[in-house]
């Protein structure tokens, strides 16, 4: 994944290919490092911070809401995960941003 944080992302319930390269695609739209990763996963690059990660945060909820499935999205940073289901999406938006920055 080259040097730099990087955020796993996958669905709880198993993004499955089309789907991720959907999320894919617009995560590049927004202008953010991506990759494909083994095991229906895609990483993202989370260099610049707090604009950064309220980037993602943005992505990540318009996404998750626009879709039957998935119900939950797990974001993993190292050996830290956050699973965020989509019925508390909306209200967990400063979580995701703070877990994205390293501040939980």
């Amino acid at each position: 994944m080259g040097e730099g944080r990087w955020v796993l992302v996958r669905a709880g319930d198993g993004l499955k290919g089309k789907a991720l390269q959907l999320l894919r695609q617009e995560l590049a739209e927004q202008d953010l490092a991506t990759q494909e990763m083994p095991g229906e996963a895609i990483a993202v690059g989370l260099a610049g911070g707090a604009a950064v990660a309220d980037t993602v945060a943005g992505a990540l909820r318009d996404w998750i809401h626009r879709r039957k499935s998935p119900e939950a999205v797990v974001l993993t940073i190292g050996a830290d995960s956050l699973e965020v289901q989509r019925s508390t999406v909306d209200a967990r938006t400063k979580e995701i941003k703070a877990f994205l920055q390293g501040n939980v």
